[in-house]
């Protein structure tokens, strides 16, 4: 049960079905971003489910899309190197899959939409709509193709597989829940607020009883030679475009279009003025990274053509930088976010090639990066390295002090002594913390970090534990914490609160119900993955 609140906020359910009616209406702009960085040919196939091939393109606007979405509705922007590390492609893969399982499943069940009833719906919707309510096929195309569709047909079409969807959907869930008996008691355990004393142990301030000898700090190298090395050093050269030296023009119509879609969600209760104005930032925005991309692809043809890429930069107008000898490390080099977003990128690219481009922090700053060459580390030698062996001692030796205490205290309270008498003994100061299972809670004087959280609401009251958590200074320290009380939620007391978890219980037994469905269908449907793209 503690797993159903683990997942409730990322279910399968509330990926596939909230989430395709929401991004159903994102505006978005072409889908050549997702299929640049997937790499194949438009039709080559990603993944078969079954008799349904999974395309590139298909693939590409999912990624577009789900960019679009989050850009609109939180401003953030996804870069193609964030769909990689994030592994959002294969989250994105297998959400393709199981639309593919539905549209299987609903052949099977014979469920089905006409076609007639997408275009009445379509028709209906105002954002397409004249003034005088006649409906604007101008506008409607005009939004399609942005959307990623060529024609109406195939428009239509992708709403109907989207409805059958929803409905197989729906109807799995809709007869799926939790006893209503069991509301009470997991509100209770999850609003759960504990209170604890606790005494702070901090590491550095561990005194060794005597300086380490030669043979030790010797013996400590021939240990842990794997710790002392000269990291890895990269020589590249970056260019750098700012879009705040792009003119861009932006159309009434377009801002409208959205305007419409999202007046009632995302801009409600917002002076119209206001939304629109946003709407033609965020298309500036939009408009000047097109013209952006379309300069990094004339720099990559004019360098491979030959051109010195600092004479390629000062023809584009574009900012060019050279770095040499860098190491990964930002506490070596001091640098700016700009400067560091470089380096980052640097130690990712393949030496002798041009490097996708990136965006600083959705800042209007874009670079790519030319690796030249890199160092691989290589081993200190003991004098060289003898500071950081000193330091990396000191701090071994700490540790093992730091347990000895927790274990001392473990046994003199298990002999019996009060917890203040063992805390005095040990000039350890005392703390009281109180938090919930999201947070701490005032008056706690410190930001108890998640593992700590876990492992204060995993021990019964009366029990010792230890809490990890950084000091102001960011220092690592230690709370010897014992849980002195511990008061359950009560629904009575937030009745709003607590009918918003019954709901959200409901709808996650529905999610489990879709996720095991799923399962299920994948076993009937066999599923083949592009290795060339997913490898194992």
């Amino acid at each position: 049960m503690i797993e159903l609140f683990r997942r409730a906020s990322g279910s399968i359910i509330a990926r596939i079905f909230f989430g395709l009616l929401a991004i159903s209406f994102a505006f978005m702009w072409g889908g050549q971003d997702g299929l640049r960085m997937i790499g194949l040919s438009k039709e080559a196939t990603v993944a078969k489910v079954g008799s349904v091939s999974i395309s590139n393109r298909d693939l590409g606007l999912a990624i577009e899309r789900t960019r679009l979405n989050m850009r609109l509705r939180t401003g953030q922007e996804i870069s193609n190197e964030d769909v990689k590390k994030s592994g959002l492609d294969r989250q994105l893969l297998d959400r393709l899959i199981a639309e593919a399982l539905f549209q299987i499943e609903a052949e099977r069940l014979k469920i089905t939409v006409s076609d007639e009833y997408i275009v009445e719906m379509l028709h209906g919707q105002k954002a397409f709509l004249l003034p005088d309510g006649t409906f604007s096929k101008e506008t409607f195309m005009r939004f399609i193709r942005n959307f990623g569709f060529s024609t109406e047909k195939d428009y239509v079409a992708y709403k109907k597989a989207e409805m059958i969807r929803a409905r197989v959907i729906s109807a799995l869930s809709a007869n799926a829940s939790l006893p209503f008996v069991a509301e009470a008691p997991l509100y209770a355990w999850n609003e759960q607020i504990r209170t604890a004393e606790g005494m702070v142990i901090d590491p550095t301030k561990m005194k060794l009883k005597a300086a380490p000898t030669e043979d030790q700090l010797r013996g400590f190298y021939g240990k842990n030679r794997h710790q002392f090395f000269v990291p890895e050093r990269r020589t590249f050269k970056a260019v750098i475009l700012k879009t705040e030296t792009l003119k861009v023009d932006v159309k009434e119509a377009d801002i409208q279009v959205i305007y419409d879609l999202e007046r009632d969600k995302k801009y409600k209760g917002i002076k119209e003025a206001v939304a629109k104005e946003k709407i033609r930032q965020q298309l500036r925005h939009d408009a000047a990274q097109e013209a952006i991309i379309a300069k990094i692809d004339k720099i990559q043809s004019e360098f491979e053509g030959g051109t010195a890429l600092a004479d390629v930069a000062k023809a584009n107008k574009a900012t060019f930088k050279e770095f040499a000898d860098v190491t990964l490390d930002p506490r070596k080099e001091k640098r700016d976010d700009l400067e560091q977003a470089i380096v980052d990128l640097a130690f990712t690219a393949v030496e002798g090639e041009l490097s996708p481009m990136e965006e600083l922090n959705d800042s209007g700053q874009y670079f790519v990066v030319y690796l030249e060459g890199h160092k691989e580390p290589a081993q200190l030698s003991f004098g060289d390295a003898m500071d950081d062996i000193k330091l990396a001692y000191e701090r071994d030796a700490q540790t093992l002090l730091t347990k000895e205490l927790v274990e001392s205290i473990q046994k003199r309270m298990g002999e019996g002594a009060t917890f203040k008498s063992v805390a005095v003994d040990n000039k350890l100061p005392l703390m009281t913390v109180r938090a919930s299972r999201k947070k701490a809670l005032s008056p706690t004087a410190i930001d108890l970090p998640p593992v700590a959280l876990s492992q204060l609401f995993a021990v019964p009251r009366g029990n010792l534990t230890l809490l990890p958590y950084q000091g102001k200074d960011g220092r690592p320290l230690f709370l010897v914490a014992k849980v002195t009380d511990v008061k359950n939620g009560d629904p009575s007391k937030n009745k709003e609160g607590a009918r918003k978890f019954a709901e959200m219980l409901q709808q996650q037994a529905g999610s489990d119900f879709v996720e095991s469905y799923i399962a299920y269908l994948r076993q009937k449907n066999p599923v083949e993955i592009n290795k060339s793209y997913f490898p194992e």
